[in-house]
């Protein structure tokens, strides 16, 4: 389905993806604004966290997308160098998720530098909307025509919502957006039924980070749509999503660091989560060039070391919370 402009603003046309869009995100705010007190802190710091997230997770998911498509994006079909100006076109191309999650994150440490707050407790109390505005996004993400897979034919799934017709109404796609979403609407109320047992502040932030990480790299794998794509075969979005999974691993064993944890466990675990990443690539790496292994095969391993790193990295960040 492609998107379809609905209003113009001062000769800007939106779209309807972009309208839904702005709408996710000043009810993410609102929720922010209405748990701040659970969190222990006021509105107006969630009010000035969220338009510092807004504004760097829009500047910096454009940033990426731009660098990565510039050779397409910055140059017309004769050659001629366009100048900045598709930067600023919002008709031009669209924003990388990768850097739209990194502007997430980088808000809080700025805005303790603005109100003293603590980084963690802003990131604990962006998790839930933060995850919210998330699955909303890949919800709709059809109405901007991306977020389809591989084709179905005579499968019990080929059905709204888990498959959506290509623009040509062609044929059934899995619907990767619907998934991707799904799964992010799964680990919002795993951590609602666990964040009344957690004790310190940030862990709710780095299990949000830990799980939906994990929940979102098979499913990008699927992805037949416009992906952005570096060194040929890798992903933007994974490659963000493998560096979120290492910095909540670092994180959460400096935690435990500080509170006295060897040094042979702490390499330990780093070790074997940079291990488990590189399997990953290895992972993609063999979807995309070793066509003598089977598809499942490569599924399937992949699956079991994530679910290895997920209960190396939970454990961690349970185990110094209850330190």
């Amino acid at each position: 389905m492609m998107d379809i402009p609905v209003i113009t603003l001062m000769g800007l046309e939106i779209t309807l993806y972009a309208l839904l869009g702005a709408i996710g995100f000043l009810l993410a705010a609102g929720l922010m604004g209405a748990i701040a007190p659970k969190f222990h802190l006021t509105r107006k710091v969630s009010c000035l966290y969220s338009l510092l997230a807004g504004f760097l997770g829009l500047l910096l998911g454009r940033l990426i997308f731009c660098l990565v498509r510039m050779d397409t994006l910055f140059y017309d079909e004769m050659g001629e160098y366009l100048g900045l100006v598709p930067f600023f076109d919002p008709a031009a191309g669209s924003v990388s998720v990768a850097g739209v999650m990194l502007g997430v994150i980088l808000a809080a440490p700025l805005c303790r530098l603005l109100t003293g707050k603590s980084a963690a407790a802003i990131l604990d109390h962006a998790a839930f909307p933060a995850l919210l505005f998330f699955a909303f996004m890949r919800f709709i993400e059809p109405l901007s025509g991306q977020g389809y897979g591989i084709p179905l034919e005579d499968s019990p799934f080929a059905i709204a919502p888990f498959a959506s017709y290509n623009d040509w109404n062609e044929a059934w796609m899995l619907n990767i957006g619907f998934i991707e979403g799904a799964l992010a609407t799964l680990v919002m109320a795993g951590l609602l039924l666990l964040h009344k047992k957690i004790r310190k502040s940030g862990s709710l932030a780095l299990y949000a980070a830990l799980f939906l990480a994990v929940t979102q790299i098979i499913p990008e794998a699927l992805r037949c749509d416009d992906a952005l794509y570096i060194f040929i075969f890798a992903r933007v979005t994974h490659i963000g999503l493998a560096v979120m999974l290492f910095f909540t691993a670092l994180l959460s064993l400096w935690r435990g660091k500080k509170q006295g944890l060897p040094t042979g466990i702490f390499c330990l675990e780093l070790v074997l989560t940079l291990l488990c990443l590189v399997l990953c690539i290895l992972a993609i790496y063999a979807l995309d060039k070793i066509t003598a292994w089977p598809p499942a095969f490569v599924y399937s391993g992949w699956a079991l070391v994530l679910v290895f790193l997920a209960i190396l990295i939970g454990r961690r960040i349970h185990k110094e919370d209850i330190r």
